[in-house]
């Protein structure tokens, strides 16, 4: 245990103090019931803590806002609640109302983060959702039951599986828990669903929070959806407004594809999925060509014991060339995690380096889940820069970084888990010359996730 040094203790410590913790209910509390009317409360708690050796490849954590050089060796510990209120009201002539409340107060200790997002001192309590909304009930019968859901106010939304749309606060800087990642809610929005059977609709706009640039967006969203069989969805959106401190969204309009099939006759296994993002638009004048895509293929072996499954993807992300006109690196927008490996492709790489942009990877995912309540993952990728530019600097070599995961999590409860990971992230030639470090990242995190 030589290599965590002082921090293994701690990291013990936690695990031991997680594991004891007993099973937790999953069901919000009713406060009110009555006419119609259901009241209901929740509480979310969330606990990490990280110890990463080497960070940027042996330089050191960059802090990002104001570029000061730290040590490589750092210790993060978050922490948030998150309490939340939901209201429900059924009427026999005007369809239903809903409404639903929460807040984060978050908190940041230690060292910086790896990332240099904060300085292991922040505290923040503020608002999440806060949305109030109308669905249709019986009054469009022959469209379904509660076929039109009209919302307003802040809110979270997805498209997909989150690898466009999911997470519309940053939880950067001031806010805290950004690993934890404890906030989801677009700060403003108005969202009408329209839901006929296989066809789900959404029109939409949305504006991110500060540490999104403040982006504001409106579009529309078509999903297909045969059974759980294949499903197939589409979007469109329009970029309108942005500070355009840390990216570039203003005028940017985008065209999303995506697919899922899930079953596929004599592979009952094998499953295949795919999205295509094309942005296009013009920025002050610079036109804006990009795109970001995936393709991955699953294999389930259901009749094994532990119910191993292993999964492949290549993913691509364009870089912009510094010799073109066009501007085209990619911008990775809202994604959100949805599964291990999705959409934070390296728990390293994709969390302090590369964040989807400007990149070309292959992933292998090893997964099973020996007990209902014990799930196991081993991950492999290999990232290469799609562009030989990173970190303003022109790079001899695509080759970026080879990254191993591994994880275990122990579910108390269907929304109740804690877990460990442990990476590593080799330098190629391409991090050698861009970053300036040659060793290899290492991490340890342990993590705990309750809701009451």
């Amino acid at each position: 245990m030589k290599w965590f040094g002082g921090s293994f203790a701690p990291a013990l410590s936690c695990a031991v103090f997680l594991a004891l913790i007993p099973r937790v209910s999953v069901a919000d509390q009713t406060l009110f019931q009555g006419d119609g009317t259901t009241l209901s409360a929740g509480l979310e708690v969330g606990a990490y803590y990280g110890h990463t050796n080497h960070a940027n490849f042996g330089v050191g954590v960059i802090d990002f806002r104001t570029s000061a050089q730290r040590s490589s060796q750092v210790d993060a510990y978050e922490g948030y609640l998150k309490p939340h209120l939901h209201g429900h009201t059924d009427t026999d002539a005007l369809g239903s109302f809903y409404s639903r409340l929460s807040l984060v107060a978050a908190i940041s200790r230690g060292d910086v983060d790896a990332a240099g997002i904060t300085r292991g001192s922040e505290e923040d309590i503020d608002s999440e959702e806060m949305v109030g909304g109308w669905r249709s009930g019986n009054l469009l019968a022959g469209l379904g039951k509660d076929a039109l859901d009209i919302s307003v106010g802040a809110q979270e939304f997805q498209t997909g599986d989150g690898f466009l749309i999911w997470d519309g606060n940053n939880d950067a800087f001031q806010d805290g828990a950004y690993w934890l990642i404890p906030r989801d809610a677009f700060e403003r929005s108005a969202v009408i669903r329209l839901n006929t059977g296989p066809v789900q609709s959404a029109l939409f706009y949305l504006k991110a929070d500060r540490d999104h640039d403040r982006a504001e967006f409106g579009g529309i969203n078509v999903d297909y959806i045969l059974k759980d069989t294949l499903s197939f969805g589409a979007a469109y959106m329009d970029f309108f407004d942005a500070d355009d401190r840390l990216t570039t969204r203003n005028g940017m309009k985008l065209a999303d594809l995506r697919f899922k099939l899930d079953k596929i006759p004599h592979l009952p296994g094998a499953s295949f999925s795919g999205e295509y993002v094309h942005q296009f638009g013009t920025n002050r004048g610079t036109r804006i060509e990009a795109d970001g895509w995936h393709l991955t293929a699953r294999y389930d072996f259901k009749s094994l014991p532990w119910t191993p499954f292993v999964r492949y993807r290549f993913a691509k992300f364009t870089g912009d060339d510094p010799s073109t006109p066009e501007f085209e690196q990619y911008d990775s927008l809202f994604y959100g995690y949805s599964e291990y490996g999705d959409w934070y492709q390296g728990e390293i790489v994709s969390n302090l380096l590369l964040a989807n942009q400007n990149q070309r990877n292959h992933m292998v995912h090893i997964g099973a889940q020996p007990r209902a309540w014990l799930r196991l993952d081993a991950m492999y990728y290999r990232f290469d820069l799609d562009q030989r530019f990173a970190n303003r600097t022109v790079t001899t070599n695509r080759h970026f970084a080879d990254e191993i995961d591994l994880s275990f999590e122990i579910f108390l409860s269907r929304t109740s888990s804690i877990g460990a990971l442990y990476s590593a992230a080799f330098p190629g030639q391409a991090a050698v010359q861009s970053v300036g470090g040659n060793k290899t990242i290492q991490a340890f995190e342990i993590f705990a996730i309750f809701t009451f």
